[in-house]
């Protein structure tokens, strides 16, 4: 029987940068049982890529200070609030409380009847480069967590904005169908695997894409959901194919993908208040 849990990630978002994050922990909330599930990056190399005036050691020491937090309700003390471990908005009750550098990501509502697989599943796909190469989720892995994301959505509002494996078909595509993985109000989604495919075959597929983006009207845009991102030449000279100069296209991750998914929740909820 699936159960609702609430997820979120942590990210890192230097005041001093351009508005970009970087995931540095998974949270999942089992609050029918009143468990959390928290689990934080351990390797910095990238992280200290992403912010080279970074304090590796103040990092770390706040990080742990922000999961013994959250955790606080969870343990076995008088001093604190235990019954919040029960409370669906407890993530979102706290997220108000992070401050600078360090923020929740969207809370999403995840149905699941398996919460410890769930949360592997996440983690290894949100915490992407801080699993061994050899480990890492394949492209099914991915696609298997953004599908329980989008189900998810679909679960908690009956929103027929939201569809999947959707098509579009007629005289502008000249009769051919064209099929993206997902629809969100008016964005179309294709996800790019950026591993497992030969290199050949992932060129000619962002070709075929690019163009794919004419089909649309100038109300709808093309977002590629990359998967797998690595720091390959192949890697990069892809993503530059896909970073078109049409006002239509766009990159994002699946946090972003998150984010849509979460505004469109908002527009009908608004819509049927």
């Amino acid at each position: 029987m699936e159960k609702k849990t609430k997820f979120t990630c942590l990210r890192y978002v230097p005041l001093n940068g351009n508005g970009e994050a970087i995931n540095i922990a998974v949270i999942l909330h089992d609050f029918v049982n009143g468990k959390i599930y928290f689990d934080k990056i351990k390797k910095h190399k990238r992280l200290k890529a992403f912010d080279d005036n970074l304090k590796l050691e103040l990092f770390k020491e706040t990080l742990r200070g922000i999961e013994e937090f959250l955790k606080k309700p969870f343990t076995k003390n008088l001093f604190y609030n235990t019954e919040e471990k029960y409370d669906e908005n407890y993530l979102l009750n706290v997220s108000n409380m992070f401050l600078n550098d360090y923020k929740m990501s969207e809370i999403q509502s995840v149905y699941t009847e398996n919460v410890k697989e769930t949360f592997e599943d996440f983690k290894n796909t949100f915490l992407y480069f801080d699993t061994d190469k050899n480990t890492r989720p394949s492209r099914y892995d991915a696609i298997k967590t953004i599908n329980t994301l989008f189900s998810s959505a679909k679960h908690e509002y009956d929103i027929k904005s939201l569809s999947k494996d959707y098509h579009i078909e007629g005289d502008n595509t000249n009769g051919e169908p064209v099929t993206f993985d997902y629809k969100v109000g008016d964005n179309y989604y294709k996800i790019i695997d950026l591993e497992g495919q030969k290199y050949s075959l992932k060129y000619m597929s962002a070709k075929s894409w690019l163009y794919n983006a004419s089909y649309l009207k100038d109300n709808q845009k093309l977002k590629f959901i990359l998967v797998n991102r690595n720091d390959s030449d192949e890697a990069k000279y892809i993503i530059n194919i896909l970073n078109s100069k049409n006002s239509n296209i766009e990159i994002i991750d699946s946090n972003a993908f998150l984010h849509d998914i979460k505004e469109e929740q908002r527009k009908v909820k608004n819509t049927v208040q």
